[in-house]
């Protein structure tokens, strides 16, 4: 087990709807007319990817084969996910992950910020990166499942293939397709999963874990299972 499972730091991270709640409250806050000229970018990024997220949420509906496997699911279990909310990637990636959380009530999504928890992003680094968002889950127990991110094979693959390619800084990099955007895969190794198309199973059924601490109060969760009070709400 993890010493950061066992101090339960991943069970006090926040609901997904407090993440969203403390986002939007950033955008509407403005900035002091000192602001220099890295808080503008950040206000900028912050506000870009809020837009990107609300356009998920709208736009993205999972299948049926997503929802079939993660019905299968009977054991609780916790996704814990770093990340910022001035990621691009996580602008997109998130909410579908958030989405098919709250296909199942045996899923507990927590969200720690990345940059208030380096001691535990630096145990999933990528190529010795901290990229994020990286997801991670455990059994009721702390025992590691599986992992996934920080970004889609296709366009992690596409994106190493452009960094070998245009290594020279130099060098314009082209932007990668719009096809990656939405599309993570490889959430259960070895098989491939495909977030936006369906959950593979593992084995014999999709992530044959079980999370529970009784200080987790599940509640009775809306559709999407954001409110307060939801699945996964703190006691």
């Amino acid at each position: 087990m993890s010493t950061f499972f066992d101090n339960g730091r991943p069970h006090d991270g926040l609901r997904y709807d407090e993440y969203r709640a403390e986002w939007k409250k950033q955008t509407e806050e403005d900035l002091p007319d000192e602001a220099d000229p890295s808080e503008r970018k950040m206000k900028h990024y912050l506000n870009y990817n809020w837009e990107r997220q609300e356009h998920v949420h709208e736009a993205y509906e999972p299948s049926a084969e997503l929802r079939s496997a993660i019905e299968a699911i009977d054991d609780p279990q916790l996704w814990m996910v770093l990340t910022e909310p001035w990621c691009g990637d996580s602008a997109f990636l998130l909410p579908v992950i958030a989405e098919a959380a709250a296909l199942s009530e045996d899923i507990t999504l927590r969200i720690l910020l990345r940059d208030d928890n380096l001691d535990i992003m630096d145990q999933y680094l990528t190529d010795g990166s901290r990229s994020i968002p990286k997801l991670a889950a455990f059994s009721e127990d702390g025992d590691e499942f599986f992992t996934w991110g920080p970004r889609p094979e296709g366009a992690a693959q596409r994106f190493r293939t452009l960094t070998d390619q245009y290594d020279d800084k130099s060098e314009p990099t082209p932007s990668l397709p719009r096809q990656f955007s939405l599309r993570p895969k490889h959430l259960c190794p070895p098989q491939r999963v495909d977030l936006q198309d369906s959950f593979q199973p593992c084995e014999s059924k999709p992530w044959p874990v079980r999370f529970g601490r009784e200080t987790i109060d599940r509640g009775s969760p809306d559709r999407r299972g954001y409110a307060s009070g939801g699945r996964g709400a703190s006691a």
